[in-house]
């Protein structure tokens, strides 16, 4: 090949090579720990009449808890958001006329949320983001403790609580640290709607249905560790 040929293609492949290094990274994972503070409020304990206290009520703890993110940019500055975690385990603490029970049920919290979010492109070390999307809430292992049957005056109870589906707000911002790692620190706005189903098996009665609705605005902080690929 003469020399005159041969520069045109060596620029041509160098060319090439730049293109591919300049490609963006697209998908981003992370690993971190969460802070969960649910403030939840109930109704009051429904049953049939004459088996159930009155102006009973309940609360949900805060949890901890580890969590992992998932993004995949889409198109320049949006991703699409996936966030999920060891799923906790949530104490329901009895309130209003029941105030001295104390903890009256538990449960393993699944919520994983997700979102799609606009990067604000600063030129720093620092991306700044505002996303929302939608999370999916439901509970496993679910059960009453023995001050919760003896307060209802039963042996052993049956407790359910009931999935949910709803909005949820993103907005944090990843700051890029040495090494290609970066870190995520994020804040979560969840809506819930759910009901606890309670069935005591009850000497003398048999079988009886207690509900208690919940409502929750959980406020997630978190933060994570990870890398783009």
């Amino acid at each position: 090949m003469k020399r005159s040929h041969i520069v045109p293609v060596l620029a041509l492949l160098g060319a090439s090579g730049l293109h591919a290094e300049e490609e963006p990274a697209k998908g981003f994972a992370a690993f971190g720990l969460a802070h969960s503070a649910f403030h939840a409020r109930s109704g009051e304990l429904q049953g049939a009449p004459g088996t159930t206290p009155p102006g009973v009520t309940a609360s949900v703890n805060s949890v901890n808890t580890a969590v992992v993110e998932l993004k995949y940019s889409f198109a320049t500055n949006w991703s699409a958001d996936l966030g999920f975690g060891y799923p906790p385990r949530v104490d329901l603490i009895a309130g209003g006329t029941a105030a001295g029970l104390g903890k009256v049920a538990e449960a393993k919290a699944w919520f994983p949320h997700l979102t799609v979010s606009y990067h604000l492109p600063t030129g720093t070390a620092v991306t700044p983001y505002l996303g929302a999307g939608v999370h999916r809430t439901w509970f496993s292992g679910a059960r009453t403790t023995p001050a919760y049957d003896g307060a209802v005056q039963g042996t052993a109870t049956d407790a359910k609580v009931k999935s949910d589906v709803g909005p949820v707000l993103r907005l944090g911002a990843e700051v890029a640290l040495p090494g290609g790692w970066v870190a995520d620190v994020l804040y979560l706005k969840y809506w819930i709607k759910s009901q606890a189903i309670l069935t005591t098996q009850t000497p003398g009665a048999g079988s009886i249905e207690r509900r208690l609705d919940l409502r929750a605005k959980p406020d997630i902080f978190a933060v994570l560790i990870g890398r783009r690929f």
